[in-house]
């Protein structure tokens, strides 16, 4: 599978995942959030929501959103057990992580995500207030 293939398909999952939250979750507003480096990722808590982002490949990123803090089944119709259990470390960034490929970044007070290449170049970017 290419590069490019491998991106579309990460970005894909991201939007269903973002895409999916209820809108009662999207209109709160809970203060900043407390991000936690992981090897493979990072966990961003903030009051009652917690979100975990980790490099399941240097080009490809999987994001959980637990409301109430609690993560939901680690379940996907999209992406089969065996590839969600693997993970690679990342190098932690001060508002995120990156990979070989990538750059992950979080704003820990609106919970923007913003995904770009290695060059700067964005791959994904949430709204300015997208939680």
């Amino acid at each position: 599978m290419t590069y490019r293939k491998k991106l579309c398909i990460a970005m894909a999952l991201l939007a269903n995942v973002l895409g999916g939250l209820s809108s009662s979750l999207l209109a709160r507003d809970s203060g900043t959030a407390a991000i936690t480096h992981q090897r493979s990722g990072i966990e961003v808590r903030r009051k009652d929501m917690s979100l975990l982002i980790v490099a399941l490949d240097d080009s490809v990123i999987r994001v959980r959103i637990g409301p109430g803090g609690v993560l939901p089944e680690d379940a996907s119709w999209a992406v089969s057990a065996a590839r969600r259990a693997r993970r690679i470390a990342v190098v932690p960034q001060t508002d995120g992580f990156s990979t070989r490929a990538l750059r992950v970044r979080i704003d820990p007070s609106s919970l923007r995500l913003i995904v770009e290449d290695q060059a700067g170049q964005v791959i994904s970017a949430d709204t300015l207030n997208p939680i």
